[in-house]
C-alpha cells in the first residue's frame, strides 16, 4: 500500500505493527485496507500513544 513503509504482525498476539507516512495514507486508510482483507483491526490506543 503507497505511504507504507513497513507492516510487521505477530499473529499469535493478534498486533501489528506499521510505520507509514502520514502525508501519503492515514491511518483510517491502513485500517480499511486490513479489514478489506479479510482481518479486524483497530488502533491500539495505549501503544499509539507511546510511540508518538
Amino acid at each position: 500500500m503507497e505511504g507504507v513503509k513497513s507492516a510487521s504482525v505477530n499473529f499469535a498476539t493478534s498486533k501489528g505493527e506499521f510505520v507509514y507516512d502520514p502525508s501519503k495514507v492515514k491511518k483510517d486508510d491502513i485500517i480499511a485496507k486490513i479489514k478489506e482483507l479479510g482481518y479486524d483491526a483497530s488502533i491500539d490506543l495505549e501503544s499509539f500513544e507511546k510511540k508518538s
